[in-house]
């Protein structure tokens, strides 16, 4: 076993999701959304706004909710996804129920960010808007990711058996 692993030590193997579903193991990330969330999600529990974004596709029906992907690219460079995010940032302490997604980030953002709530953050540009939105989404991927980590690695320990080893030597016999 230990000389199998050790051909692999200078290599850099990127394998898609699809590695791990073969192998069994519940790493999609609508698997992660239902441990994380239950059967019955709510916004004002979701603890970073990819969670939201993603919900929110899912809320619409978006055939590929789940793409997680897909999602970021729309947020970054959606003009109407951003917009709508701005509409919120006008009054974040109002939920507008018209546009929950906006609302909720929009309150989130005010929530990690003082300068959303100022005057001057009002009256700014739409470009500085849009920079700061981006910036703050960028800061909550890396919560997002940290959530995703935590999970995926819960997955690969409670393997099959009950042991991690089951997963190294099953996607070593895979690959």
């Amino acid at each position: 076993m230990k000389q199998s692993l050790e051909r692999y030590t200078h290599q850099l193997i990127i394998l898609g999701n699809g590695f791990d579903l073969t192998q069994g193991l519940k790493t999609g990330y609508a698997d992660y959304f239902r441990d994380k969330y239950g059967d019955n999600p709510s916004m004002d529990l979701m603890d970073n706004a990819w969670d939201m974004v993603l919900f929110d596709r899912k809320l619409h029906n978006h055939s590929e909710w789940a793409n997680v992907e897909q999602a970021i690219r729309e947020q970054a460079i959606d003009h109407e996804a951003i917009a709508l995010v701005r509409k919120g940032l006008n009054n974040p302490n109002i939920l507008d129920t018209s546009n929950l997604l906006g609302s909720r980030l929009a309150n989130r953002m005010a929530s990690a960010i003082d300068e959303i709530q100022t005057v001057g953050f009002l009256q700014s540009s739409i470009n500085y808007k849009n920079a700061v939105y981006l910036r703050f989404m960028r800061s909550e991927l890396t919560s997002f990711e940290r959530s995703l980590y935590t999970y995926l690695k819960k997955t690969v320990e409670q393997t099959k058996y009950n042991d991690p080893l089951w997963y190294t030597v099953s996607a070593d016999d895979l690959y």
